[in-house]
């Protein structure tokens, strides 16, 4: 992954890989402001669309999303003793979520979970971070059966959904939670669907509370049912070795109340 962090923790980037689907794909999320430290990691939540911006080559695999939620830590260098622990001796662990809603190579339906660890590598990212930035910033909603107010009676949260770029299926939400409202941006699959149709989503975004947590939601709208199945992800910062609890995922269902 190539990504640049803007001061209020907003993350834009690319994905590529040389093993599984290759091309490079397009990466949003956010971080906390706070750099780690070796009794904290950094919280970070990353919404990814595997439809490569670069192929033309289509696959089912393009229907797919994926969260990364975790945390950037600190690691100590042992073959230099002494030496600080800079943005150059970390790695970023996070979960991966991907979820398949189409059958690809083998692949069921449902939520493949993962763990994953990025070694930074250096300090350049390899893109452009304006192209990538332009994409973000588009405000022309698109017409889509996901668009609209959803309501998640349980857990009391309400998210409206506008996607506002059909080529790479760039959406935008605001999610209200405990009266306060965040702002999420994502990736949803604008691609046709086979019948029983499962479209993709996945958003990330930052709550204001009093450690600014990163969160992020996942999953698909079951456009039979008009129902939106989503996990919510938030990532906390820990220290190394209480790693286990820098992820929590809470299972969500949303309810249309307004198109």
């Amino acid at each position: 992954m190539d990504l640049v962090v803007e001061p209020t923790g907003e993350i834009f980037g690319t994905y590529s890989s040389t093993t599984g689907a290759s091309g490079r794909y397009l990466v949003y999320g956010y971080c906390s402001p706070d750099n780690p430290t070796n009794e904290q990691g950094q919280p970070v939540a990353l919404s990814i669309t595997w439809r490569p911006f670069d192929s033309q080559t289509e696959n089912d695999s393009w229907h797919w999303v994926s969260t990364y939620c975790g945390q950037l830590l600190p690691i100590t260098n042992t073959d230099e003793p002494g030496s600080d622990n800079d943005d150059r001796s970390s790695v970023l662990s996070v979960i991966n979520s991907l979820v398949a809603t189409t059958r690809y190579n083998g692949a069921a339906l449902g939520d493949y979970i993962d763990k994953l660890a990025f070694h930074k590598q250096d300090d350049v990212a390899q893109f452009q971070p304006d192209d990538i930035e332009e994409m973000f910033h588009s405000h022309s909603r698109v017409e889509n059966p996901i668009n609209g107010t959803w309501k998640d009676t349980v857990n009391d949260l309400q998210l409206t959904l506008s996607v506002v770029n059909e080529q790479n299926g760039l959406i935008y939400a605001e999610l209200t939670q405990n009266n306060q409202t965040l702002t999420l941006k994502g990736f949803t699959d604008t691609l046709s669907l086979p019948y029983p149709k499962r479209q993709s989503i996945t958003l990330s975004g930052i709550r204001k509370d009093s450690d600014s947590t990163p969160v992020s939601l996942s999953g698909y709208l079951d456009q039979q049912n008009e129902q939106l199945i989503l996990t919510y992800w938030s990532a906390y910062g820990t220290p190394e070795a209480e790693a286990y609890l820098q992820t929590n995922a809470c299972s969500t269902l949303f309810d249309r109340i307004q198109k």
